[in-house]
């Protein structure tokens, strides 16, 4: 391996490997995401390439032979992965949902339907409303889906995120995404069920609180979220 090719290598690795070995260290602590290293996914791949590539010029097959395993392995796997009710249609069954690897990624248009639904009726009663979300993922999708495509920027947000007393997430630092100290506000409180409720001091924060009881929403005949909701009336 000429100086070149060796200084290329270690470039490329050095883009990758310190962030994922620092997070692969931090699992011991805490859990990670796994977008935490997606920074690293493409570096990675670069040094894989020109490593097995050096290796296959000095007549070590091992990588092709790798290769042509993980291609012919994984791409019927990722094909299935990435549209799962084509197991429905060559077996007759869907996959249960409990490990149907696209629940946290389809839905959240017919979601967002759902919501604007209930919020429409809302706004029919003539106050501001805010829908109120119990996590700052499920904010972002509402935001992004509830009134309709392309990019909307509003001087007053419609969606925002259950609001905490230290910063957990970005929307923490934008105080026009605030609910509280809003007199008159209507909040629309939005969680997936069997995640976080109300607490109990939402009953004396507005005039009447209403539970709205649970949506399913649902995606080609399936349900992939039910969501609980709740009508939070007239802040005080």
């Amino acid at each position: 391996m000429d100086e070149t090719r060796s200084l290329a290598l270690r470039y490329v690795l050095c883009f990758g490997l310190p962030v994922f070995l620092f997070y692969l260290a931090y699992t011991l602590r805490s859990r990670v995401q796994p977008n935490w290293v997606a920074n690293t996914f493409a570096p990675l791949a670069v040094f894989a390439v020109l490593w097995w590539e050096d290796r296959y010029r000095a007549g070590i097959r091992t990588g092709l032979r790798l290769l042509r395993w993980g291609v012919g392995v994984g791409l019927p796997l990722v094909v299935l992965l990435h549209e799962t009710n084509l197991i429905l249609k060559l077996t007759g069954h869907s996959l249960p949902m409990v490990i149907e690897p696209l629940v946290r990624v389809r839905g959240y248009r017919e979601a967002a339907a759902v919501v604007r639904t209930e919020r429409d009726k809302l706004l029919k009663e003539d106050r501001p409303v805010m829908v109120v979300a119990d996590h700052y993922g499920w904010a972002g999708e509402l935001s992004f889906y509830m009134d309709g495509p392309g990019p909307v920027v509003a001087k007053t947000p419609t969606v925002t995120v259950l609001e905490s007393e230290r910063p957990i997430n970005q929307i923490w630092f934008w105080p026009e995404y605030r609910y509280s100290g809003r007199p008159g506000l209507t909040v629309l409180y939005v969680h997936p069920e069997g995640r976080t409720g109300l607490g109990a001091s939402w009953a004396t924060r507005f005039e009447s609180v209403t539970d709205l009881g649970v949506r399913d929403v649902e995606v080609r005949g399936r349900v992939f979220h039910r969501l609980h909701l709740y009508a939070c009336r007239n802040q005080r």
